[in-house]
């Protein structure tokens, strides 16, 4: 049997209702060596009192809101595994995927990070069908890096749906709680690859709770100038801190491609929504809709595990944003905008 300790670590801001179910979930895993930390992010419903009830079978971490970003920070000063897995608090995980990443990273040395998918759930915590992401498409696997340095992308998995090197989580971490009060598992996902391997699995791992209040579709999902701005300076601070990494990581910093020449759709996405909806702000200045258009199809090139109807549905998003009058344009983005504000939910 593996020696490794496991760290689960459950983030809770007013989700009372569905935390007993995440944390049964974490405490009835079939592999023993397991810590279960509930960081409760400044809750003011019955999150505390709920979690308090389970006694020392887990560990409290009561704190002021702060976001996501901060809850990550803080698992770190309280975590005693050598695996961590971030699970926010209306997701439940599925029974043996705490075993199956054990034997992953048991197996080979340089594992960074497992993912595997998710099946989402409605609000009463009961299947829909569906998948995320769907069965169709590949995860990305393998040895990441000089991808990752050069594209950015690779198919990658929400915050409950991954496991991650506690060694590596220590030299990334703390991020800048600031920066990253939502989509702090996008920081995560972005730079981890570049120091090992990441190992997919197809299995589908937890349970995803969509209920109506997560993060972003509470919003409303809408695409805005703002939106796309605040999603350049993520990708942007994440480039720095590849670049800032690389070295550490054994890699040429000359390797990591800067935000301005980045072959990667979701920063295509950003950059075209803020030059069209708000040019006077645009951070990227020389920006020009045409380029960028031909700049976004030739991008999709690097989605080999999307499928071929959702690239060439991306693509035709790229032209019409790009090409079409302002008017229709506009239509395009609030019809659908691909890597937007609803599909970044939680």
């Amino acid at each position: 049997m593996s020696r490794r300790v496991v760290t689960i670590s459950i983030s809770s801001h007013n989700y009372g209702r569905f935390l007993g179910d995440a944390i049964d979930s974490a405490l009835k895993q079939d592999y023993e060596q397991v810590q279960v930390i509930v960081v409760d992010d400044g809750s003011t419903d019955d999150s505390v009192e709920i979690a308090r009830a389970y006694g020392d079978r887990i560990l409290l971490v009561a704190k002021e809101n702060a976001g996501q970003g901060s809850v990550f920070n803080v698992t770190m000063d309280h975590a005693l595994g050598d695996i961590i897995m971030f699970l926010d608090a209306d997701d439940v995980l599925q029974p043996g995927i705490v075993s199956r990443v054990v034997e992953i990273f048991d197996a080979d040395p340089d594992v960074v990070k497992v993912q595997f998918r998710l099946a989402v759930l409605n609000a009463q915590g009961e299947p829909t069908g569906a998948v995320k992401p769907p069965r169709d498409g590949l995860l990305g696997n393998g040895d990441l890096r000089l991808r990752v340095m050069r594209t950015r992308n690779y198919a990658w998995t929400p915050t409950s749906a991954n496991a991650f090197s506690a060694e590596t989580l220590k030299t990334i971490l703390p991020m800048p709680a600031e920066k990253y009060v939502t989509g702090a598992d996008a920081y995560l996902a972005e730079i981890i690859p570049i120091f090992g391997v990441v190992r997919s699995i197809a299995d589908i791992g937890v349970g995803y709770r969509i209920h109506g209040e997560n993060v972003s579709i509470s919003n409303g999902g809408a695409v805005t100038a703002r939106w796309a701005r605040r999603r350049l300076e993520s990708i942007g601070y994440c480039r720095s801190q590849v670049l800032r990494f690389a070295p550490i990581a054994g890699l040429d910093p000359r390797d990591c491609t800067s935000l301005e020449d980045l072959y990667d759709p979701a920063a295509i996405t950003a950059r075209l929504v803020s030059l069209r909806l708000d040019p006077e702000r645009h951070p990227i200045k020389g920006d020009k809709a045409l380029r960028l258009a031909w700049m976004g199809v030739r991008s999709l090139r690097t989605l080999d595990e999307v499928p071929f109807k959702s690239r060439a549905k991306r693509a035709a998003w790229f032209i019409a944003v790009g090409c079409a009058p302002q008017a229709v344009a506009e239509r395009v983005m609030a019809a659908w905008t691909p890597d937007g504000p609803a599909h970044l939910a939680k």
